[in-house]
């Protein structure tokens, strides 16, 4: 059946009961459905198994548009893929500068911003700063506040109640750092090499110290030049952690561990990138006891 057809069934088929918001992932449906509540039906296109910067796009992410009230993006150029997303559902209400398109990124602290023109030589660098923000708690908190904006100017009807689940987060952030205190204390400091240039904020949150990459340049496969590089770095300065994403593959950082003595540790960049992470606060959860469990914490 051809796409159009398909879409001109879906439109026919009677609307869900709750309004629908659509993230562009799994860490932005998380905070969304934390502020959504009752009041919303939240979903999301991108699963964070998969990586986002190579997203294979799929009829059925569009069909999640037709009747969306609003889409909610990372921004920041990590998600574009959801523009023509947008296009193909004809649903105006989502196209960018409408009330339902919604840019999470707004108000967060971002990093690697750069200063110089960004071309294709730089590999995967992204001209308005590093996406994964979502990696810093501080900036999910942001998130969250916005949500509860947009949302209560969306559906005025609900303003109360997002007004109090975004309470809710807000007590739950703070009680997640009393808690997370411990395990970011005997982290501060700690040097790692990282796969791909996306620990910036979680290192900024748990002190860690990511002295190098895997990739020569961010998104470009390891090279044996580069690898022997990062290996004589480690270990003149003594670097015994190595973290990769679920997503990339595993020999190389495996064979430069077994050269050095360091151990990988696996951890999920975003929400669902590990079967236990199912939520925004089980990230960090998993994230920091998995590298105090490598510190023999």
């Amino acid at each position: 059946m051809k796409f159009a057809a398909v879409l001109l069934l879906l439109l026919a088929v009677p609307g869900v009961a709750k309004p629908l918001v659509v993230a562009t992932t799994e860490d932005l449906a998380s905070i969304a459905t934390a502020i959504a509540g009752d009041e919303l039906a939240v979903d999301f296109l991108a699963p964070g198994s998969a990586n986002t910067h190579a997203i294979e796009l799929k009829p059925s992410y569009a069909m999640k548009l037709v009747k969306a009230r609003a889409v909610i993006r990372m921004g920041l150029g990590l998600d574009n893929w959801v523009l023509s997303l947008i296009d193909n559902a004809r649903n105006r209400a989502l196209v960018p500068g409408a009330p339902g398109h919604i840019d999470a990124s707004e108000g967060c602290s971002i990093l690697d911003v750069p200063t110089d023109a960004v071309d294709r030589s730089m590999g995967d660098v992204h001209p308005f700063g590093n996406p994964h923000y979502l990696l810093d708690p501080a900036n999910g908190l942001v998130v969250a506040r916005n949500l509860s904006q947009r949302f209560s100017a969306l559906f005025p009807a609900s303003e109360a109640a997002f007004r109090r689940n975004l309470a809710a987060f807000e007590v739950a952030y703070e009680a997640k750092q009393q808690e997370w205190g411990p395990m970011v204390a005997q982290l501060r400091g700690v040097k790692v090499v990282t796969y791909h240039r996306m620990w910036g904020y979680f290192a900024r949150f748990s002190g860690i110290d990511p002295v190098a990459e895997i990739e020569p340049k961010p998104g470009i496969p390891p090279t044996a030049s580069h690898t022997r590089q990062v290996i004589d770095l480690m270990r003149a300065q003594a670097v015994k952690l190595i973290v990769r994403s679920p997503f990339y593959e595993s020999k190389t950082p495996e064979s430069m561990a077994a050269q050095t003595g360091a151990k990988v540790v696996t951890l999920a960049p975003q929400v669902g990138a590990l079967p236990e992470v199912t939520d925004y606060w089980a990230m960090f959860d998993i994230n920091l006891r998995r590298l105090v469990g490598a510190q023999g914490g």
